[in-house]
């Protein structure tokens, strides 16, 4: 009888460890940075996309997001492992319209500056909306191609969405133990409270 009750508490812990899928999740725990005066920022929405497998787009999932705290912290329990990109917003709202959204954003395959015209043309197709490019983002070229560096935002959604390296900003999780994710956003674009 008392084997049988252990191996029942056993199988019960190793349930609530592990989603019923089988998949592995990680807490994703980062701080939110104004991007000019580097200071917390407070009440700002962070939404995660998971990243489709070699392919240069990624799906929003509104249920991986969370509001960062007064000192900018902000954690996201339970993200299962994989690749995302990450998305804000400023005033801690989320519009349920853009659940399961899929986003492109990277066509660049030209050597001109029309590569970089058509990076954010083809998230503003995805997003069915439009896109702005906010001040202080710039053109640079990133492998060979042209492309768009800092920030962009979609009214329609409250949506802000960071570019480096010619990619929207993505992050690999789980994070490695040692790394400490510091995100810069841009707190001048977005609707007012």
């Amino acid at each position: 009888m008392r084997l049988k009750l252990i191996s029942i508490l056993m199988i019960a812990i190793a349930a609530i460890s592990y989603p019923a899928n089988g998949q592995s999740t990680s807490e994703f725990k980062a701080k939110l940075v104004d991007n000019i005066t580097k200071a917390p920022v407070a009440n700002a929405r962070i939404i995660l996309a998971s990243k489709t497998r070699d392919k240069p787009e990624c799906l929003i999932n509104i249920n991986l997001t969370a509001v960062s705290k007064e000192n900018g912290e902000i954690s996201i329990p339970d993200v299962p492992a994989g690749e995302y990109v990450i998305l804000y917003n400023v005033t801690g709202t989320l519009d349920t319209l853009m659940a399961n959204k899929v986003i492109g954003y990277d066509p660049v395959n030209r050597g001109d500056i029309r590569s970089g015209f058509a990076y954010t043309q083809h998230i503003t197709n995805s997003l069915g909306g439009q896109l702005y490019v906010a001040s202080g983002s710039e053109f640079r070229i990133v492998d060979g191609n042209m492309v768009i560096e800092g920030y962009f935002y979609a009214d329609k959604y409250d949506l802000g969405m960071i570019s480096k390296d010619g990619r929207l900003l993505q992050v690999e999780i789980p994070l490695k133990m040692s790394e400490e994710l510091s995100i810069e956003i841009n707190t001048s674009i977005g609707k007012t409270k």
